[in-house]
């Protein structure tokens, strides 16, 4: 009881669980994010559950798995997080931190393609009101 106790004080969504994706212990942080922590299955997207089940099928692997997915929050959405599973002795030790500010490539490529021309439209604009400056200017010295 005292391990589960220190658990608790985790920083970050840390859950123990089992090969069946159950979850025995939970990080308080874990409990915040996400209000329905009694299995893993009630949080993970459904396109992600393929995932997830890879993630718990490797529980003889001594080397830490790492997938993204996408897990509901507390406020009823999908937030993209980095989960890193360890297994030891038949127990997962997951973490999960969510992923800020990561774009999908194509909306990076689409918002420079956007900023591009936006900043064609700016100078064809400041184009036109230098030369009807320099119009200006040339038809008064003309006079």
């Amino acid at each position: 009881m005292m391990e589960s106790n220190i658990l608790k004080w985790i920083p970050v969504p840390y859950f123990q669980l089992n090969q069946e994706g159950e979850i025995l212990h939970f990080s308080s942080q874990a409990h915040s994010y996400f209000s329905s922590v009694s299995s893993l299955w009630s949080i993970i997207h459904k396109d992600d559950r393929k995932q997830a089940m890879w993630m718990l099928s490797q529980h003889s692997s001594s080397n830490p798995i790492i997938r993204h997915l996408r897990l509901r929050t507390t406020d009823d959405i999908f937030v993209n997080f980095k989960c890193t599973i360890h297994w030891k002795n038949g127990v997962g030790h997951l973490v999960c931190t969510e992923k800020k500010n990561v774009k999908d490539p194509l909306d990076v490529v689409l918002s420079a393609q956007s900023y591009l021309e936006n900043s064609d439209k700016r100078l064809k604009e400041s184009d036109k009101v230098l030369n009807n400056a320099a119009d200006l200017l040339f038809n008064r010295l003309k006079h």
